[in-house]
C-alpha cells in the first residue's frame, strides 16, 4: 500500500497536462530504479480510486522495462489504474459505420489527442447507435483474424493488417471493433457487444504518476 499525496491543483493539472501521448510519441522511459511503480487500483473496488490525492491507494510495479503507467477511464465514470504496455497488452478500438474497422496494427492502440476528441468520439458512437435503431439499419464490418508472426515472410501488408477478411452483418446491440497485440502481429477484427465505447487513456513514465482524477463524458457536457 502506499500513502499518495498530490501536490497544488495548479501542479497536478500541469502534470495531467503532460502525460497523454500519442502512441508514436511516447517516449517509454525507465525509472532510477528499471521499471515502474504504478498506482494500481479501480473505483469499483476502491472508492479513493477516483482521485488518490492524500489516499491510500495500493501500487505495483510492472513487468517490463518498457511498460508505462496508465489510467483508463470509461465515459461514464469507471476509472482502472495500473501498468500498460503498448506493444504487450491487448488494446481494442471500437466504432459504429459501416466498414468502420480498418485501422492499421501500427495505431494500435488508439489514443485520442485530447479528452474532447475522446468526448466527441463518444458521442458520435451514441448518435450512429440510435440512428440505425431508428431506421432499423443493418452495419457491416470487417471480419479476420490474423497472427503475422507466425505467417510466412511473404505475407501481404493487407494480410499483416487483417484487411483480407469477409464482411459481416453486425447484431443491433452490436459495434464494429478492432483488437490487437503489437509485439505478436495480431489483429482481430469483428462485431461486439462489448465494449460499446472507446476508453480515454492517460499515460505517462514516471513512478507513481498516475493518478489523474476520474473522467468522463460530463465533464464538458
Amino acid at each position: 500500500m502506499f500513502i499518495f499525496e498530490t501536490d497544488s491543483k495548479n501542479d497536478k493539472v500541469q502534470q495531467m497536462n503532460s502525460y497523454t501521448y500519442v502512441y508514436n510519441t511516447i517516449n517509454e522511459t525507465k525509472s532510477a530504479n528499471g521499471v515502474l511503480s504504478c498506482l494500481h487500483c479501480n473505483n469499483i473496488a476502491l472508492e479513493n480510486c477516483n482521485d488518490p490525492k492524500n489516499s491510500t491507494i495500493p501500487s505495483t510495479v510492472c513487468e517490463r522495462d518498457g511498460d508505462l503507467c496508465y489510467s483508463q477511464h470509461t465515459p461514464f465514470g469507471v476509472i482502472d489504474r495500473g501498468c500498460f504496455s503498448v506493444n504487450h497488452n491487448l488494446s481494442t478500438y471500437v466504432c459504429s459505420c459501416n466498414l468502420c474497422n480498418y485501422i492499421p496494427i501500427t495505431e494500435m492502440p488508439y489514443i485520442f489527442l485530447s479528452k474532447l476528441d475522446w468526448i466527441d468520439n463518444v458521442v458520435d458512437l451514441s448518435y450512429a447507435r440510435r440512428l440505425r435503431k431508428s431506421v432499423l439499419k443493418e452495419m457491416s464490418c470487417l471480419r479476420c483474424e490474423t497472427n503475422s508472426s507466425i505467417v510466412n515472410g511473404m505475407n501481404s501488408m493487407d494480410e499483416t493488417n487483417c484487411l483480407e477478411g469477409n464482411m459481416f452483418y453486425c447484431g443491433e446491440n452490436e459495434v464494429c471493433a478492432v483488437k490487437a497485440v503489437k509485439k505478436d502481429g495480431y489483429m482481430w477484427r469483428g462485431c461486439v457487444k462489448q465494449p460499446l465505447y472507446n476508453y480515454w487513456w492517460a499515460l505517462c513514465d514516471t513512478d507513481l504518476c498516475n493518478y489523474d482524477a476520474v473522467a468522463s463524458v460530463y465533464d464538458v457536457l
